[in-house]
């Protein structure tokens, strides 16, 4: 099949699209994780997840996203910005909570 120009574009906003909303909501979990306070590798767990969760529901709801290859989706578009927005809200909400008291 042989896509138009336009169409070549509608895809590649639809995955800019896509990729943002991924960072958006890595950067959600994270925030709640520091705010709840939760510590360990369970909740990283949790974090993918949820990534996971959100590819299949964006696939699900918008179908022109099943054209794109599902590998390219979990392993490539913006999942390891995903992960350091996770991460990176996490850290700071925590620490912001928890601040570091000097040792007596």
């Amino acid at each position: 099949m042989v896509m138009s120009d336009e169409e070549i574009l509608r895809m590649e906003l639809l995955e800019h699209k896509f990729i943002i909303i991924k960072i958006v909501i890595g950067m959600i979990v994270g925030t709640i994780f520091g705010l709840l306070q939760l510590r360990g590798i369970l909740y990283i767990l949790i974090a993918i997840g949820i990534l996971f969760v959100y590819i299949f529901l964006a696939r699900e709801l918008l179908p022109k996203l099943k054209e794109v290859n599902i590998l390219k989706l979990i392993l490539w578009d913006g999942t390891f910005s995903y992960i350091i927005a996770v991460l990176l809200l996490w850290v700071i909400v925590y620490n912001l909570i928890n601040p570091l008291r000097p040792l007596p």
